[in-house]
Formats: structure tokens, C-alpha cells, sequence
């Protein structure tokens, strides 16, 4: 119990392991009804005081158009959870990974077709597999299978990646092999055991391995985009980012740069824009910087889809607290601002802040036009092409 409180404590991963204890409780063990809901109870106190204990201390996602909140909006939480479901179920029997509905939506119903007939195939040769097997183990994959399946429910509510997999696939696995080694009988069965087998003996550790090296080879050069940003060394400084659309260079940045620099942290990382168009600057005064999308909006692309669902729209007028500055929008499209002003609680010369964007394959120090001037800023895909 006491490992489990840690768990939870380090992150939303841990539930998982409820869903295996829940399965096993209920299903695997040999027990009395009255046996089995004292054996969970302290394992159901547990996770209702961590709920009480998550949501009365303000933690979760909230108004993210990729992370829902299963406690504060189960209604939507419901909505998404079949795709999703159907999405990691094709990441784990099929291999295609689960990132790719975060980069390109419009491929959530394809690979979500092919989760459902890939989960209904394994489901076919696992009927078939465990009619000689002892009760017993019949029994364990049950439940292990059982705990699976739950244990994607607390992942469904993020954005879809196969790190969620890591706890659901201590039980997939499991039926993988009772299938590979025990339903090969018949021409059908056959096939369906071949399809199997060449997709996680042949193509998934291929997969792994360049996946493994990609992240690789994408985190080295974010460290060293880092290192080499063109940011002040002083103390206390706060990054401000404008147009940082690729992910290595723009949501990761902080950490990129704890890694790469850790003796010159900055006291904040602030981006002002994800978006990938052309921006144009007006300085509207000592400490007021306007930006103007050309040619687009705020919040059109997976990425920035992220940080702000489309009910929750931005009009002209608003007024968004950042800190110590403000954030007004002064155009929007369909809830999406197009024009908007940001007021800082200094001069913009200050040197506490310092301002950059991505140009010729480098994040580059910006210098803002003088009050009353503008300047364009063309957008440059960065290190992933974003």
C-alpha cells in the first residue's frame, strides 16, 4: 500500500495498477464475495482519498482540447474514451504508434478501425487457444486481461502516445503468447498466429529499435539547439518565444535547456505564439508588444490543440492574465485570435527579458522594433519539420 501511495504520488501511471489488483481481486481469486470486497477495500480507500486529494488541490488538465478530465467533465471523458480505447488497441496489436493521432487527427478513425478488427482477431484465437489449457491459467489470463483493458482507462484521458501501453501491456503480452503458442489449428487460426507473429517478432523490435533511435537522435539535438540558443547568460532572466511551433524547440524548450545549461537556468520560459505562420510585431509602446498572425490563426494546428479546446474559444476583448502580464485579444476567427497585445510588467528593453525565435536553423535573439515600428517575422519549420 505504501508503494502504491509512492507511485501515485510520482504520477496518473500508477492507477494502473488498481485496474491489475481490481482484476485479480474480483476475477482471479478464489474468494467469497464478502472475501473479495474486504480484500480491495483498503486498495478502493486509497484511491478515493487520492481523487479527493487530486481535485481538492487543484491538480488535472483543464480546458485542454487533448487531456480530459475524467472527475471534473466525465461526460466528455466518455465521449472520447471509445476512440481512443480502439486507438491503443491497434498501437499495441498492430504497431502503428498512437502519437501519430496527436500530429494528424484525421487518422484517428482509420487506426481505431484498425484496433477494433486487430483486438476482435486476438479475441478469435484466444477463444480458440485456451480450450486445452488448464482452468488455472484460463483463469490468470482473465484477469490479467481484464486489468489490461482498465488500465488504458486512466491513460484514454491524455493525449494519445504508447507510454500509456506501459502497465496495459504486462496482460497483452500475455495473451500475445498463449495465442502465438496455442491456437494454430486451422487454416484461418494459422494465418491469423503468422500475421501475429511477423508483427511483434519481426516488426516490432525493428520498430523499437529505430524509434529508439530517433528519440535519440532528436534529443541530442535538442540539447544542442539549446546549448547554443542565442540567450542571455545573466541571472533571472525570462525567455520570451514567438512562433516556436516545433515541439523541440518551443514546448520543450524549458527542459532543453535544464539539460543542456544547467548552470545558467532561466527564472521562466514564456511562449507567446506556437503557431506556425508568419507573425508581424508593432510596438505599441515602452512595454506593450502587438503580434498579428498573417495568413492564419492562434490555435489551428494538433500542437497548439493541446493547450486550448475549441469550446473553449478566445473573442475579441479578452483579456488573459499571464503572470505579472496580460494577454489581449484583439482579433479572433471562429474563437481563434488572430490579432492580440501583450503587456509586460517592464519596459520590453528591460534585460531581465529576452526574446527569440527560430531563423536559419537556430533559436536567434530578437530585436524589437522601437515603439511605433513593426517588423515581420517569417516562419521556418524546425529540427522535426513542424
Amino acid at each position: 500500500m505504501a508503494c502504491a501511495a509512492l507511485g501515485l504520488a510520482a504520477g496518473e501511471t500508477a492507477l494502473g495498477v488498481f485496474a491489475y489488483v481490481a482484476a485479480y481481486v474480483f476475477i482471479g481469486r478464489r474468494a467469497s464475495t464478502g472475501e473479495r470486497l474486504r480484500a480491495f477495500a483498503p486498495w478502493g480507500a486509497l484511491f478515493v482519498g487520492y481523487a479527493a486529494l487530486y481535485k481538492g488541490l487543484g491538480f488535472g488538465a483543464y480546458a485542454s482540447g487533448a487531456y480530459v478530465d475524467p472527475i471534473g467533465h466525465p461526460g466528455q471523458y466518455l465521449a472520447h474514451l471509445p476512440a481512443r480505447v480502439a486507438v491503443f488497441a491497434e498501437a499495441a496489436l498492430v504497431g502503428a504508434p498512437s502519437e501519430i493521432t496527436g500530429l494528424a487527427p484525421q487518422a484517428i478513425p482509420v487506426l481505431a478501425a484498425l484496433g477494433v478488427v486487430a483486438a476482435t482477431a486476438l479475441g478469435l484465437l484466444l477463444r480458440r487457444a485456451v480450450r486445452g489449457l488448464d482452468p488455472e491459467v484460463r483463469r490468470t489470463l482473465a484477469w490479467l486481461l481484464a486489468g489490461a483493458v482498465l488500465a488504458v482507462l486512466p491513460g484514454a484521458a491524455g493525449i494519445p502516445g504508447d507510454r500509456i501501453l506501459f502497465l496495459p501491456n504486462l496482460g497483452i503480452v500475455s495473451a500475445l503468447a498463449i495465442a502465438l503458442l496455442h491456437a494454430g489449428a486451422g487454416v484461418p487460426a494459422r494465418a491469423g498466429v503468422a500475421v501475429f507473429g511477423f508483427l511483434h517478432l519481426i516488426v516490432a523490435p525493428a520498430l523499437f529499435a529505430f524509434g529508439a533511435q530517433q528519440l535519440t537522435s532528436s534529443s541530442h539535438a535538442a540539447r544542442a539547439l539549446a546549448a547554443r540558443a542565442e540567450i542571455p547568460a545573466r541571472e533571472g532572466v525570462n525567455i520570451v518565444g514567438i512562433g516556436l511551433s516545433d515541439p523541440l524547440v518551443g514546448m520543450y524548450l524549458a527542459s532543453d535547456l535544464a539539460l543542456a545549461r544547467p548552470e545558467r537556468l532561466p527564472r521562466a520560459v514564456h511562449l507567446l505564439s506556437m503557431s506556425p505562420h508568419e507573425h508581424r510585431l508593432k510596438r505599441v509602446d515602452a512595454r506593450t508588444l502587438e503580434i498579428a498572425l498573417v495568413r492564419g490563426t492562434l490555435l489551428d494546428n494538433a500542437l497548439e490543440f493541446v493547450v486550448r479546446a475549441p469550446d473553449h474559444p478566445l473573442h475579441a476583448g479578452d483579456l488573459v492574465p499571464l503572470g505579472p502580464w496580460s494577454v489581449r485579444v484583439l482579433e479572433a476567427t471562429d474563437g481563434r485570435p488572430t490579432r492580440f497585445a501583450v503587456t509586460f510588467d517592464r519596459p520590453l528593453d528591460d534585460p531581465s527579458l529576452a526574446f527569440i525565435v527560430w531563423r536559419e536553423g537556430a533559436l536567434r535573439a530578437l530585436a524589437l522594433p522601437a515603439v511605433g515600428q513593426d517588423i515581420t517575422l517569417k516562419h521556418e519549420p524546425g529540427p522535426m519539420g513542424l
